[in-house]
């Protein structure tokens, strides 16, 4: 039941957000929404706040903290979605593997099988 346990908890933290990229002709990012930038050496970062001057990005990271990044070293630029098609799919499969265990668990208590 704790593996089962985790296994639901994981599913809940992984995917629930979509990533789109953000075209070369946006010149300027919209403010107040989270980006994932990977970087050329394959680096990814989360950041807010995200600006671009130039051929420079200022942004925000989770920590709080405020960097800078030249345009050039900036692989792909990506804006992230909350996904509510994921979101529901993930937790009506969740809840579909939690009546199939208890249904289940409960034939097996009970001594009997499907028939």
């Amino acid at each position: 039941m704790k593996t089962l346990a985790l296994i639901l908890s994981l599913l809940f933290l992984v995917n629930c957000y979509s990533y789109k990229a953000v075209s070369e002709s946006t010149a300027v990012p919209e403010s107040g929404k989270t980006y994932e930038i990977t970087l050329k050496n394959n680096e990814k970062l989360l950041v807010t706040n995200l600006t671009k001057d130039s051929n420079e990005y200022t942004y925000t990271d989770k920590n709080g903290k405020t960097g800078m990044l030249a345009g050039d070293s900036v692989l792909l630029l990506r804006e992230r979605k909350f996904s509510y098609g994921k979101t529901i799919g993930l937790v009506a499969g969740a809840l579909g593997i939690v009546t199939v265990v208890a249904v289940g668990a409960a034939i097996a208590d009970f001594g009997g099988s499907i028939q």
